[in-house]
């Protein structure tokens, strides 16, 4: 699975902030979905982009997890889908 969950992204990011932070670290999205607040439209802090490279993820989490972005320390991890989180 190539999409990531960021989590502890600064309020003040955007997307193009997220986009050139991992780029800087030598990896290509495809696509950004920070998560806003439904009735303020502020950041929630956290978020998921999707490599370009499925083959990248595990590289990724490796090199990105605990890093700094904006003063706050990442966290980088594999996204889980939605159905494999809910148990029964």
């Amino acid at each position: 699975m190539s999409r990531l969950f960021l989590g502890n992204i600064p309020f003040t990011s955007s997307e193009d902030d997220v986009r050139t932070w991992m780029q800087a670290e030598g990896f290509a999205i495809t696509s950004i979905d920070l998560i806003r607040d439904r009735a303020t439209g502020q950041l929630r802090g956290f978020g998921f982009v999707t490599l370009a490279d499925e083959s990248q993820a595990k590289p990724a989490v490796e090199s990105l997890n605990h890093k700094r972005m904006g003063g706050r320390v990442i966290t980088v991890g594999h996204a889980v889908p939605l159905d494999r989180r809910v148990s029964a």
